[in-house]
C-alpha cells in the first residue's frame, strides 16, 4: 500500500527551493517539469525511488504519494529526509 503525506504552508517559493534542491543535491527529475502535478523520479545505488506530488498553491500544500522505492530503504527514511529538505527550503526565505 502507498503511504501518503500531507505537508502545509508550502509557499510558491518553498515549492520551487524544494525541486531545485532535488534536482541539484539527489538528481530528481520531474514529470513533467513545471507542473503542479506528476511524478518526481530519483535514481539511487540501490534502486529507485518515484513519489507522486500534487502541489495545491492556493491551499499552500504539497501531498506526496511514496509509489516505489528499493526494498532496504524504509519509508521513514524519505519522509525524513523530505521533511529536513522543507525546513530548510522553509527557513531560506
Amino acid at each position: 500500500m502507498a503511504e501518503t503525506k500531507t505537508f502545509t504552508g508550502i509557499t510558491p517559493d518553498v515549492w520551487e527551493r524544494l525541486k531545485a534542491y532535488g534536482r541539484d543535491a539527489h538528481g530528481t527529475q520531474f514529470e513533467p517539469e513545471d507542473g503542479p502535478s506528476g511524478v518526481a523520479t530519483t535514481r539511487t545505488p540501490v534502486g529507485e525511488i518515484a513519489i507522486r506530488y500534487d502541489y495545491d498553491e492556493a491551499a499552500s500544500r504539497l501531498c506526496y504519494t511514496l509509489e516505489r522505492k528499493p526494498f532496504f530503504v524504509m519509508g521513514w527514511q524519505i519522509w525524513g529526509g523530505i521533511e529536513a529538505t522543507l525546513d530548510r527550503c522553509r527557513s531560506c526565505g
